[in-house]
């Protein structure tokens, strides 16, 4: 009987692992089951009669708020552009990044949960080399501060630009320009002796190359808006500065700022329009209006301050010069 009654514990224990095992498995394959979607989308080409691709690589990388990279997956387009990801899990404040590489520019797209209950878009365009797609709608130097013991000026400049056109600009530096129209990358001019270069922009990949009297990007600029931000320090003598200011991709509006402290420092040859309030601060501003591509114009900068009596002395003083005059 006690071997019976043991027998009959054993067993009911290995029935009731079992079943608590089933249930454990049936719960952990429902959870699964809910926290598993599908995801369908359609690369398109937005350039004006081009045909979706077929046949490229999706790729789809899911992270957490941490940053934290979850999953990972590929697919390929079918004939009309569609794709499909399935059993991706579900991340209530995760970000699911989506990208394709197309005619060798890198497109992505960064989407909430939320933006994925219906079917999602990627576009992707045919390129071009012609930089004249590109226009500069708007650029603005503020000068920021002139250190007039070592009498140099610190500026930026906030460029905001456009490709207006239903291709991206692929820039190809092995082409030889014969004319503006066969320039493939975008340029910005700088002041002579100009250093402590500091670039911005939203278009990724690229780089920043030195070119002629200022710098060029190398980045893929897509169809629509976009900015460049770039900030430098230079070098002048005496009581003004002047220099050519090439506008090469042109500009609806060239505007220069100057604080209000610096009283004595004027621009020319832009026209003074009303005082601007920036950012707690309180400019004079100059405008000059519609430059096509490579017009530009010559820059000058009147009335710079000079150092005092102290600061020339100290600096004399401190030179070698002055020492080999007094010995």
């Amino acid at each position: 009987p006690l071997a019976k009654s043991l027998a009959a514990r054993l067993f009911a224990f290995a029935l009731l692992t079992a079943l608590l095992t089933f249930a454990a498995v049936h719960s952990q394959n429902q959870a699964q089951a809910q926290e598993n979607f599908t995801i369908t989308g359609k690369v398109i080409n937005g350039t004006e009669g081009a045909s979706s691709p077929v046949g490229i690589t999706v790729l789809l990388l899911v992270t957490g708020a941490d940053t934290r990279l979850i999953a990972t997956d590929h697919t390929s387009t079918l004939v009309d552009g569609r794709f499909e990801f399935q059993q991706v899990p579900v991340v209530g404040d995760g970000v699911y990044a989506f990208s394709v590489d197309y005619a060798q520019v890198f497109y992505e797209a960064s989407l909430g949960l939320g933006d994925l209950s219906s079917e999602i878009e990627l576009t992707v365009y045919e390129t071009t080399q012609d930089a004249s797609a590109v226009k500069v709608t708007n650029q603005v130097m503020v000068i920021g501060d002139i250190d007039e013991k070592n009498k140099t000026i610190s500026a930026i400049e906030f460029v905001r630009l456009t490709n207006s056109s239903d291709r991206t600009l692929l820039p190809d530096l092995n082409l030889v320009p014969n004319n503006a129209g066969e320039i493939s990358f975008l340029r910005f001019a700088l002041p002579p002796l100009a250093e402590e270069l500091d670039v911005g922009t939203d278009m990724p990949g690229g780089d920043i190359i030195s070119i002629g009297s200022g710098f060029a990007l190398t980045s893929p600029v897509l169809p629509g808006d976009h900015f460049v931000d770039y900030s430098f320090r230079f070098p002048y003598q005496g009581y003004e500065v002047s220099y050519r200011q090439s506008l090469p991709q042109g500009a609806d509006v060239y505007r220069v700022m100057v604080p209000l402290r610096l009283s004595t420092v004027g621009i020319d040859p832009l026209q003074p329009v009303t005082q601007v309030e920036q950012e707690g601060g309180s400019y004079r501003a100059w405008e000059g209006y519609d430059y096509q591509p490579g017009q530009g114009l010559t820059l000058r900068l009147p009335g710079l301050p000079q150092p005092s009596l102290g600061a020339r002395l100290e600096k004399s003083i401190s030179s070698g010069a002055f020492w080999k005059v007094a010995i």
